[in-house]
């Protein structure tokens, strides 16, 4: 009986273990790349969109539709996070008024 019940625990942990991962932990990891990759577009692309009259069309077209797509990119990782508010502080992530805002100026910056 010890073993047929240590069997059980074994798998109700690791399934446990699995939907934590796959619901909380895997969606934080992309928002926090999709982050890093914001951050890398807007300082490496500066030129681009701050300067669009001096660059060629096509350069400063091809930023623009990558901030969009980052835009969108940013606000879908956020939306997949369900609790993003009791997850915020325990995995120091910004606010989520702060990230829908930064989606928002990105699409602004990109019209």
């Amino acid at each position: 009986m010890d073993v047929f019940t240590t069997i059980i625990t074994g798998v109700i942990v690791f399934t446990f273990g699995q939907i934590i991962l796959k619901l909380v932990i895997e969606p934080i990891q992309k928002l926090r790349s999709t982050i890093s990759d914001v951050a890398f577009c807007l300082k490496n692309d500066y030129v681009y969109y701050m300067n669009s009259d001096d660059v060629p069309t096509e350069d400063s077209t091809a930023t623009y539709k990558r901030l969009r797509e980052l835009g969108s990119k940013l606000h879908a990782d956020l939306c997949a996070i369900p609790g993003y508010s009791k997850y915020r502080k325990i995995f120091l992530l910004p606010e989520f008024n702060s990230v829908v805002n930064a989606s928002d100026k990105m699409f602004a910056i990109s019209s």
